[in-house]
């Protein structure tokens, strides 16, 4: 099973408190909020009716929804440092 499952298990099942889910599992009591509260925001909740694998990615969605500042074109950097008095810093704040 996994871990995940089972601090939802003791969670809702056995209502332990963070501190005992966290020994249970052999992990910190830090880790077992962010679990239950990835729980909470997709909206799972206990008997979980759902693979391990649906689980996990409801828990932990991929990286690919986020939006992520655009790469600086590294050819262009290059090219401009080749100047003078262009610093990396200047580059940066452009």
């Amino acid at each position: 099973m996994l871990k995940a499952k089972e601090i939802l298990r003791l969670k809702h099942e056995v209502q332990l408190s963070l501190r005992e889910i966290g020994q249970a599992c052999n992990c910190g009591k830090t880790t077992v909020a962010e679990v239950l509260e990835r729980a909470e925001k997709a909206g799972i909740t206990w008997p979980i009716g759902i693979s391990d694998k649906q689980l996990m990615s409801m828990l932990y969605p991929s990286l690919e929804n986020k939006n992520f500042p655009p790469e600086p074109d590294m050819e262009y950097v290059f090219h401009q440092m080749k100047k003078k008095s262009v610093t990396l810093m200047l580059l940066w704040e452009e």
